[in-house]
């Protein structure tokens, strides 16, 4: 790696691969791998642009357009889990769910009231998502299909996904220099529903080049997420 190649790498906060025309970056903390090209940098100017600006782009539309042939996820089922902090509102794995529509804080992949619900694919990964403490843990099996789950970690999708999920995934990351609000991941999380996916598979943003995990985010959860709970026999707390 030759120093101009350096100082970029230290500028986009990856590692770089040289030895080729085209430039790679590699994310320490999702693994996510992205060649440096026009959709790259396309993405970098529109990340702070409003809804409205968004959708009117034209950049919008073809990534809609890639969203409708972006990889479908074909391991079934999936397990997963759910975390979250220990209080008195747990008593057991009925409030392990999905917080009810209207009651949902602004997330990366929905906005405030909107109810998704958030898995990992790792126990690990699940402790990561929530602050520190004692926590409650609750394990799912995801059937896909029939659930219809685009899987934007793959390698299989587009560069200009992979551009487009790596500034998603620096909004609001202590340490990376991506968007300050969730507006852009928000629109993208819109653009995946419009695309007739009932959800979608990206790498956890709280990973290290040590620790790796996948979080799993699925639409419409309500009335349909006991069925994918192991119940009683999938809940723990922490002693």
């Amino acid at each position: 790696m030759n120093r101009i190649q350096r100082l970029l790498a230290r500028t986009l906060g990856a590692r770089m691969l040289s030895g080729s025309l085209s430039k790679v970056v590699i994310r320490g903390h999702t693994g996510r791998r992205i060649t440096v090209d026009r959709a790259f940098y396309r993405a970098q100017k529109l990340a702070e642009r409003s809804t409205l600006a968004l959708r009117l782009s034209p950049w919008a539309w073809q990534v809609g357009q890639e969203l409708r042939n972006a990889p479908v996820a074909a391991l079934s089922p999936l397990v997963l889990f759910r975390a979250r902090p220990d209080d008195c509102s747990i008593h057991g794995w009925e409030q392990m769910g999905p917080p009810p529509v209207g009651c949902a804080h602004d997330g990366r992949y929905n906005r405030a009231g909107t109810s998704v619900l958030y898995l990992s694919d790792s126990e690990e990964g699940a402790r990561l998502e929530v602050a520190g403490g004692r926590i409650c843990i609750q394990q799912y099996a995801i059937h896909a299909p029939p659930l219809r789950i685009a899987d934007l970690a793959s390698e299989e999708a587009s560069n200009l996904l992979h551009a487009a999920f790596d500034l998603a995934e620096k909004a609001c990351v202590p340490g990376w220099s991506g968007p300050a609000t969730y507006v852009f991941s928000q629109f993208l999380a819109r653009s995946i529903r419009r695309s007739g996916f009932d959800g979608f598979i990206v790498p956890g943003v709280r990973g290290s080049s040590s620790i790796r995990y996948r979080n799993v985010v699925l639409f419409s959860p309500e009335g349909t997420w006991p069925s994918w709970s192991k119940g009683p026999r999938g809940f723990r707390r922490d002693p």
